[in-house]
């Protein structure tokens, strides 16, 4: 149960918050670009957990007896690492990128 929850809630966070973010676009350049940026993080990040987790689940219901699932399963937590590592950097850059920013 665990397994088939987080493959679904990983997907359906990518779809929901990609689909929120693209209902907000606006007329102004800037914004659309940041926009862009933070919507091909999600689906980029978003994406490599829903397969991690699906493998995860997919392994699992395959091998039963055994504990081939392990290492998608242990792979995942660095994905989550690395997910969390993107976005701290997609904010750095966009901090300190911005045309009106003065140190």
């Amino acid at each position: 149960i665990w397994l088939a929850g987080t493959a679904s809630c990983n997907t359906l966070i990518a779809v929901s918050m990609s689909l929120t973010l693209l209902k907000s676009r606006t007329g102004m350049c800037q914004t659309n670009i940041l926009l862009s940026r933070i919507i091909c993080l999600v689906v980029e990040t978003g994406t490599v957990c829903a397969v991690c987790a699906v493998l995860d689940l997919i392994l699992y219901l395959v091998f039963m007896h055994n504990n081939y699932h392990l290492a998608p399963s242990i792979t995942l937590t660095k994905v989550y690492l690395n997910s969390l590592f993107a976005v701290s950097n997609l904010r750095f850059s966009v901090r300190y990128s911005h045309p009106f920013h003065r140190s």
